[in-house]
């Protein structure tokens, strides 16, 4: 069911590795976990390590036998317990190729 994103969210756990740069475009550090849902248009992680909020970030996505590389920045944080926060990250200028396979995986197509 489409949300208030005008995309459909779909709960599925996918291996998600994330960097991060300073203000000069340097890598300033990395994560890695799984997502608890996805859509065309972004997706909510768990991470012990969280980011500010609109942080930009690249992201690799494991979808099927492929990894996406992605461009996002985060658009939402809330704090789950002492170790852990949740992190809404927002895509950001996914090309044709990308949507496609995303949507694929997300069984949209």
């Amino acid at each position: 069911m489409p949300d208030k994103r005008g995309s459909h969210r779909v709960r599925k756990n996918l291996f998600t590795a994330v960097k991060w740069y300073d203000a000069e475009g340097e890598i300033d550090g990395g994560d890695i976990g799984e997502t608890l849902d996805i859509s065309t248009s972004g997706m909510l992680i768990r991470t012990e390590n969280p980011l500010p909020f609109k942080a930009r970030l690249t992201i690799a996505l494991a979808v099927e036998d492929d990894v996406l590389k992605l461009e996002g920045e985060v658009a939402r944080l809330e704090r789950e317990d002492d170790r852990r926060t949740l992190m809404g990250l927002r895509f950001l200028g996914l090309d044709d190729k990308i949507k496609n396979a995303l949507a694929r995986a997300l069984g949209e197509e």
